[in-house]
């Protein structure tokens, strides 16, 4: 079991260092060997047989004791630790993303449109109001008193 007190959450830090802890395990190599039987092999497979070997052998001449191969697998497992969220959160947070930008480019569009409504009914009221006005101050002069 985890050996934090209860009630308090782990710190990213020891998350880490737990990782890195479990993950890096190197273990000795063993002395490569060529394959027995290369002459009953084809070209490509001789080749390829060649080459798995020289590859072996320098991995082993550079790291008997495993570091190397644990290092490059600790790569590995870092990367698909990154490489797995990314690649399962970031499109349908883009996805999501890009509705609210649509959405929030057509509320703009509406709230422009309303507000170009208003100002036109305002502008319409105070064109009636003018006439109405001119019409009832000419229609104030035209009018006489009847006796």
């Amino acid at each position: 079991m985890d050996s934090h007190p209860v009630g308090r959450s782990r710190r990213m830090p020891s998350v880490v260092r737990s990782f890195l802890l479990e993950a890096w395990r190197p273990a000795p190599l063993e002395m490569p060997a060529p394959a027995a039987k290369l002459s009953g092999l084809g070209f490509l497979e001789r080749s390829a047989a060649a080459l798995v070997y020289q590859v072996l052998r320098l991995e082993y001449t550079l790291s008997p004791a495993g570091h190397l191969r644990a290092w490059a697998l600790l790569g590995l497992m870092t990367g698909l630790v990154l490489a797995i969220p990314a690649v399962l959160v970031i499109p349908p947070v883009t996805l999501i993303a890009a509705g609210l930008a649509t959405w929030s480019a057509y509320l703009a569009a509406i709230a422009l449109k309303l507000l170009l409504a208003l100002v036109y009914a305002v502008l319409f009221g105070a064109i009636l109001a003018a006439i109405m006005g001119a019409v009832l101050v000419r229609g104030a002069q035209g009018a006489r008193p009847r006796l």
